[in-house]
């Protein structure tokens, strides 16, 4: 792979858009960084396609591997395709692309992964943080992507640690998958929006109101998945009527709590 000019920076750090959210979120990426003991920086030739393309094959399995190609195709693009190294080694990477329609303009992060041995070293933070300096140097100021609503430790990154906001609620939403995380289950996703011109700090957990409804998740739903697949199918299928129903209603996911999500109110 291309060798970084530093340790613990965005090697690329873009020009362009400079306002007080593009130094501090600058300044927030390159603190993740140092935090996790990486380097984050885009992704810049097809020699690092490739280490990604291993990379993702490490992560899920062949069933979801991004092609060299599309890769490099999305690093000439300019979107904020991202790679995170320690002592020269690939860990995990980012992968986004601009979203497009009227009236509005976001970035899609379709998929951050690290690989096993190094997930609670915080590299998956600081390619998140990574990213929201990339989008918003250059003017975009908000990003999506999706996650499984049965997943504690996803909910609590997303929802607490980021303090992204779920948007919606869609039902199998990639289909039959057979990677290593997927394969034999429903893919129901929340989708997120992540607003970045605020400070990222922890968010409490959401405690329910008077009135509030709480969905409970199981503690571990891969460990489930193990151990009961009838139970954790069985979970799923609660957990997605339950969501489907509170969106139908007009209510909305408040937040992620000890108990679970906590649905509040029409929308």
């Amino acid at each position: 792979m291309s060798a970084p000019s530093s340790e613990a920076v965005l090697a690329n750090s873009l020009s362009g858009v400079t306002t007080p959210w593009v130094t501090s979120s600058r300044t927030d990426a390159h603190a993740a960084a140092e935090r996790a003991r990486v380097t984050v920086r885009r992704i810049v030739d097809a020699d690092d396609a490739e280490v990604v393309t291993i990379l993702c094959d490490q992560i899920w399995g062949n069933g979801v591997m991004v092609p060299t190609n599309l890769l490099r195709a999305v690093a000439m693009a300019g979107t904020p395709a991202l790679v995170a190294e320690r002592d020269g080694r690939a860990l995990g990477f980012a992968l986004g692309f601009p979203a497009l329609g009227p009236g509005y303009t976001y970035v899609h992060s379709h998929q951050v992964g690290v690989v096993a041995e190094h997930r609670a070293e915080r590299v998956g933070f600081a390619l998140k943080m990574a990213q929201r300096a990339e989008c918003l140097s250059v003017g975009v100021s908000e990003m999506r992507w999706t996650f499984d609503p049965m997943l504690r430790t996803h909910a609590r990154f997303n929802l607490i640690h980021l303090g992204a906001e779920v948007h919606e609620f869609i039902e199998h939403c990639y289909g039959s998958r057979v990677d290593n995380f997927n394969a034999g289950d429903r893919t129901d996703r929340f989708k997120v929006r992540w607003m970045l011109e605020q400070e990222v700090v922890d968010k409490d957990d959401c405690i329910p109101d008077a009135g509030d409804g709480v969905i409970t998740i199981p503690e571990d739903y891969h460990r489930l998945r193990r151990e009961d697949v009838e139970a954790a199918r069985l979970a799923r299928l609660d957990v997605g009527n339950q969501l489907r129903e509170a969106f139908t209603r007009g209510e909305s996911v408040a937040g992620f709590g000890p108990e679970g999500y906590v649905v509040r109110g029409s929308r």
